[in-house]
Formats: structure tokens, C-alpha cells, sequence
């Protein structure tokens, strides 16, 4: 399913933590299986590495480790969201199984950052500028959105 033609009250969403977060299905270009990551010795815990997939360079973020969460079990099955431009060179790196939910258009009254989805659950929104300037506050640096030529 193409992200581009769903609503856009559709979230993708995940358990960490014994938290439901999720992010705005348009902020993701893809869900892609974990790839072999090179670690960065030095980087803070939420930078998980560096992969490529297919041949373009991202820098993977653990978002457990990135929001302060206890580390999903070693058993876990780890999915990479890679998000849509101008952020296109990073991954979020998820120890859960990835749903696709759409939010309720007439939800219940839900804490600031939050939604409700269609079954009642509430979701915790991530949004990518602030997963974003939560890794560069991390690192301490500025990342560059675009790869030079």
C-alpha cells in the first residue's frame, strides 16, 4: 500500500516499553526487516549504526534507547522505518511488530501528543522533526538532511 494515497489520520504504531507510540504513516517512506548494522564506537546509545539498504547510507536511531525506554528482549523481531524526505537518510530502529491503524475521527479526550485509535487504544505521536532534534541534541550536532553529490 502506497503511504501517499491513505488518509492522513493513519498512523503506524508500535509497542516499547509497555507504551504505544506511533508516527504518521506520511513520515515514513518504508518499513524494511533490520539489516546488518556497523556500529559507531562512541555514538550515543540511541544511534544504533550505520546500514545500507540498497546501496543508500542511514543512519539507524534506536528509539527505545532515544525516549529513555527499557531495551525490547534480544529475541525481539527489529523493524526499520525509514523516514520520508527531507529525512531520508535516517532509520527508526523498533524492537515490536508494526501496525497500521487509522486515528478516530471522533476520539475521547487524549493527553497533549497523544491519539486514539479506531479499537480505543491511545498511541503516543512521534513526530520526525522531533525524533530528529531529539538525536542532533543527543549527538550535538546539526544533522545534514541531503548526502553531498
Amino acid at each position: 500500500m502506497n503511504p501517499a494515497t491513505l488518509p492522513a489520520s493513519v498512523v503506524l504504531h508500535f509497542e516499547l516499553g509497555g507504551e504505544t507510540l506511533g508516527l504518521d504513516v506520511a513520515a515514513v517512506a518504508e518499513v524494511t526487516a533490520a539489516i546488518p548494522l556497523a556500529r559507531l564506537c562512541g555514538a550515543p546509545a540511541a544511534v544504533a549504526g550505520l546500514a545500507a539498504l540498497r546501496a543508500r547510507p542511514l543512519t539507524v536511531i534506536d528509539v527505545a534507547a532515544l525516549h529513555g525506554l527499557p531495551a525490547a528482549p534480544s529475541d525481539s523481531r527489529t523493524n526499520f522505518l525509514v523516514l520520508a524526505e527531507p529525512w531520508s537518510n535516517l532509520a527508526l530502529s523498533v524492537a515490536a511488530a508494526i501496525e497500521m491503524s487509522a486515528v478516530s475521527p471522533d476520539p475521547k479526550p487524549c493527553p497533549h501528543g497523544h491519539a486514539q485509535l479506531l479499537d480505543g487504544r491511545q498511541v503516543r505521536l512521534l513526530d520526525a522533526a522531533t525524533v530528529v532534534a531529539s538525536l542532533e541534541r543527543a549527538l550535538g550536532v546539526e544533522l545534514a538532511l541531503e548526502l553531498p553529490p
